[in-house]
């Protein structure tokens, strides 16, 4: 059930009436897919003028932009395929701590789950 069915607020109600924004590790060869599968929205990355010790903060912003308004935002997870810590998704994982329009998909990834257990 949505927000807006359940009554509730004005910006979780505005948010329903938007496209959801997925998030996860792996944009270029999970996160983008995805979102483009379900006709979903994505963080773009930061304009070529924000310096990259703000990079991080530009998509904290933005982030929070989303919640604000009260987006769906769905997560697709870690990318079973990497072993590297992720600053940008450990910031987002906390920040929606709470968040009540947030929700967790789990990708049918065996090819990727294949790669990470041959290590």
């Amino acid at each position: 059930m949505i927000a807006a069915e359940a009554g509730g607020d004005a910006a979780t109600t505005a948010g329903a009436d938007q496209t959801p924004v997925v998030l996860g590790r792996n944009m270029a060869g999970r996160v983008i897919p995805y979102a483009k599968s379900i006709g979903a929205d994505w963080y773009q990355g930061a304009p070529a003028d924000v310096s990259p010790t703000q990079w991080l903060q530009h998509n904290a912003d933005w982030l929070q932009e989303q919640m604000d308004i009260g987006r769906q935002v769905i997560d697709i997870g870690e990318d079973p395929a990497s072993f590297r810590p992720s600053p940008n998704y450990d910031m987002e994982q906390q920040m929606l701590q709470g968040y009540s329009n947030y929700s967790r998909v789990f990708l049918d990834e065996p090819e990727r789950y294949l790669m990470a257990t041959a290590h």
